[in-house]
């Protein structure tokens, strides 16, 4: 899947960066990968003599979760030899969540296997009329379904996916990776894995410092129990746009540039503070360094402090063990405490993170 970059995200009082920046973020679509069991966006297709066709499809009632896999229509046999399969498809979305239509439909080189003659390389199945093919991953990507959105329990209109059997195939499966961007009941953007598009024209230093921010972005967190009809009304009447929501509830919002002064963009943020609706506001940032005796915190391979929080999206959690014993908090004291502000939170990373405990 496309690698993201993070934000690093610290409210107004809490002027060190933590982690080393890597730039800006690109902007990128919102789509993202949603969870779905193998069973359910896999399909077996077998060549029967010179023209007959059995496929097997996801069983739509042993799948509760995700995007499924569904019939879109009878399958066919065409092309030279009869070797291409058309295959109308569509996506039954189980996510919990509306969808934005169309939702993506990939296929890796990972997720084509041949089955019967056994041995035979993967690349014998070949994908026919991909809309696209994601640089550098070889990936297939199929656009599925009319624009508008899919809600909880429906499906997008059928697409047919050509795959191509070559010689002396007769059986192979393709295991397919879902995407779309889903919305919360209000229409706002779920934010689990990716970043929101932001302006990466709109920057401002904060004097004094090495930090470049977003001028026209903001993160919040409104108070426990105001409803989403409530928050909505916020966002109206203080002339902010929601970028995105994440799992936890922090908004991504934009508003009117405030120009390159200091001063006026942090006073849109005490604007924004002043609300007895909102508990936290943060600022985005675009970049930074690192305190230069601060470095011996940040390990020198790949992992960021970060990476005792979360395992690889979709997979088992296999850091608890890290959290179990304070790895993280051990690491940030070894040559000095985080910086901590108040409220308590010490800091968020991708938006989404626990913060860490003070060193004791």
């Amino acid at each position: 899947m496309i690698s993201l970059p993070f934000l690093l995200l610290c409210a107004a009082s809490c002027r060190q960066p933590l982690e080393p920046s890597i730039g800006a973020p690109e902007i990128i679509s919102v789509s993202q990968s949603i969870a779905t069991d193998s069973a359910c966006r896999t399909v077996t297709i077998t060549l029967v003599g010179s023209n007959n066709l059995n496929v097997v499809y996801p069983d739509r009632n042993q799948c509760g979760s995700g995007l499924v896999l569904i019939p879109g229509g009878a399958p066919t046999r065409n092309g030279p030899g009869k070797r291409n399969v058309n295959l109308p498809v569509r996506l039954l979305n189980q996510s919990g969540y509306t969808i934005q239509s169309p939702a993506t439909v990939v296929l890796s080189p990972l997720g084509r296997v041949v089955i019967n003659p056994a041995g035979q390389p993967a690349s014998k199945l070949v994908p026919q009329n991909a809309d696209s093919v994601r640089a550098g991953t070889g990936e297939w990507i199929w656009l599925t379904g009319a624009a508008g959105t899919v809600g909880i329990g429906d499906s997008t209109a059928a697409r047919t996916m050509v795959i191509r059997l070559d010689s002396p195939v007769t059986t192979g499966q393709v295991a397919f990776t879902m995407e779309a961007t889903q919305l919360t009941s209000m229409g706002w953007v779920l934010l689990t894995s990716n970043s929101p598009n932001i302006d990466t024209t709109k920057l401002i230093e904060r004097p004094g410092t090495d930090m470049v921010l977003y001028r026209t972005t903001l993160m919040l967190r409104f108070e426990d129990g105001v409803s989403d009809d409530v928050k909505q009304s916020f966002f109206t009447q203080n002339g902010l746009t929601v970028l995105g929501v994440t799992t936890s509830r922090f908004f991504y919002v934009t508003f009117d540039d405030p120009g390159t002064s200091i001063a006026a963009f942090d006073a849109v943020q005490e604007s924004l503070r002043a609300s007895s609706l909102v508990r936290l506001v943060l600022e985005a940032f675009h970049s930074g360094g690192i305190i230069p005796h601060n470095a011996a915190r940040f390990p020198s391979d790949s992992l960021k402090r970060w990476s005792w929080l979360f395992s690889t999206p979709g997979a088992a959690d296999t850091l608890w063990a890290m959290r179990a014993i304070r790895v993280p908090q051990a690491w940030g004291c070894e040559t000095g405490t985080y910086c901590r502000f108040s409220p308590p939170m010490d800091l968020v990373v991708r938006s989404f993170s626990r913060p860490f405990p003070p060193c004791s």
